[in-house]
Formats: C-alpha cells, structure tokens, sequence
C-alpha cells in the first residue's frame, strides 16, 4: 500500500486493526509510554511511514470524568513516537487528531482554519487537548527539521473492529444498542430527539486517504471526513434497517449529549484524494458493519 515498509502503532485498536500496513505493533509489543520500548521496537522494524494511532480514548462519560488520564497518556506517546521517528530518520509519519478538538462554539461546517480559534470542550477538555496539542507538536517538528510529518483531523469514523458498547462512539453505541434491544426483545432506547447532525466516515476508506496525505505535498492539518451530514434519527433509522429491527423505538428527553451539530467541510482532503475517489455511502458503510457485527454475536 504505501512506498517502503509501513508500521502502525495501536496495531489491535479499531483503526490500526483495518489499515493495510507491513507490520501492526500493540501494547503487548510495547509500551509507548516509555521512550526506550517506543524506541527499541521501532529502531527493530525500520519503517519507512509510521501512521501513529495508538491513544487513550473511549466513549463522551469516560471522556468527561478522567481529563488527566486522558492529557498524560495521550501528550506523553506523541511525544516518545515523534522524537524516536526523528532520532531514526522515518521518512514519513502520520498522525491522528481529532475533530473533537474543534473550540466548542465552532460554527459548522468546520473547516481547517477554525482549529485553533478557541477553547475546546470542558466535557471533554483532556482528550480535546491532547489532540490539539499533536497538531503543534507536528508542526513544531516540520519548523525545525523539515520533515514530512504530518497530522489528520480525523471526524466519525466507524466500522468493523470498532468496540461496541454502551461507552463506544456513535455509530457502534447505536449498533450495540439496537442488537441489545433486538435480541431481549425490548424497546430501542435513544438519548436525545435524533435532531443533531454528524458527519461519519467508513473506517476502510483511511487506507487510500492516508496515503494519498502521506505522499501529497501540503504538510498542514487536513479535516478527514466525508461531507456527508446525517441527523441521529436517519442513522437509527438505517440501523434498525440492517438490523432487521422492528421494535419500537423510545426517543428520550435528555439533553443531547455534547454538541448539537458537528460536521465538516472536506474540500481540503478532496483536492489531495485522486478525482476516481468515492467515500463509502453511510447506507453501505452501516450495512457493512452491522454484517461483521452481528457475524460475531450469533
């Protein structure tokens, strides 16, 4: 897939589990926390392109209680894995930020340019921070050594391999919920009115688009993201579909959780993408997950 030999760090996590890559390293291989093991398992593959994915990150209430947790781990491995690709000249080095990082009153669509123009998120302000802070940090090692490092400001992205659960992220929180619902035969309940909008992106789509960064000439941040804006209540509604859920569906009085409307403006990824690019339709990216998600569980 990529030029050379090709690494990814959070090799058994969701996105390094789907990339195309020479060789997957995971916590069982090495603790990046520890700049010796981060650098002793590198200096041993000689890659030639690490796609950095390894991080701390689950669901909003993890995100909203353990702010520390978050900003050490996270701050900390970007740190060990950019000065050891630096130390033993990796070509290439591709590293993930996060749309979550976005100030909290951004106006949507986001676009690159919004990314550092406020606070972020107190809900979610350790995560948000350390991903903010990886942006920096890979700009800070352009400036000075003139490297071909480079940050994603990754949005929704879902997908096999992903962790389903009541604490995962939108798409899977919503395929563990209504299979739950399906299989105990009882109402699917959904937090909020369905109104917010998101954009996702397919997980398998990353292959082609990191790559097509990696080898493009622009080295600031680019918004990795579909265009593609659906409201929560559309997304459940495909759900149940491929679910084959016919259940009844409770929608709650809660507030929404996080930001109402987030979504993004991807026309700085599809100048770098090839025109023959087509991003998976979230009605074949859901019907594809729910396929490998229910595969498993019966």
């Amino acid at each position: 897939m990529f030029h050379g030999k090709s690494l990814v760090t959070g090799g058994e996590g969701f996105i390094g589990k789907n990339l195309n890559v020479d060789i997957k390293i995971a916590r069982k291989d090495a603790d990046l926390l520890d700049y010796k093991q981060t650098y002793d398992i590198i200096k041993k593959h000689k890659p030639d392109t690490v796609i950095h994915c390894a991080a701390l990150h689950t669901g909003f209430m993890d995100l909203k209680n353990n702010h520390s947790d978050f900003i050490r781990h996270n701050v900390t491995i970007d740190m060990n894995v950019v000065e050891v690709c630096k130390e033993l000249g990796v070509k290439n080095l591709l590293m993930i930020s996060s749309t979550t990082s976005f100030p909290i009153n951004t106006q949507t669509p986001y676009i690159e340019d919004y990314f550092f123009e406020g606070d972020v998120d107190e809900n979610t302000y350790g995560y948000s921070f350390s991903k903010k802070v990886n942006v920096s940090l890979i700009k800070s090692y352009q400036k000075q050594y003139g490297l071909n490092y480079k940050s994603v400001i990754l949005g929704n992205v879902y997908g096999p391999h992903n962790y389903f659960s009541e604490k995962s992220t939108v798409v899977s929180n919503l395929i563990y919920k209504c299979f739950e619902a399906k299989t105990k035969n009882k109402p699917l309940e959904i937090y909020g009115d369905g109104s917010p909008k998101r954009d996702f992106i397919y997980v398998d789509d990353l292959n082609t688009i990191f790559k097509c960064i990696i080898e493009n000439e622009e080295l600031e941040p680019t918004i990795v993201s579909s265009g593609d804006v659906i409201d929560i209540r559309t997304l459940v509604g495909i759900i149940t579909k491929y679910l084959n859920y016919d259940g009844e569906v409770i929608w709650g009085n809660q507030k929404n959780m996080g930001v109402v409307n987030k979504y993004c403006d991807n026309t700085k990824l599809k100048g770098i993408l090839n025109k023959s690019f087509n991003f998976t339709s979230i009605d074949d990216g859901i019907k594809k997950t729910c396929e490998w998600y229910v595969s498993r569980h019966l």
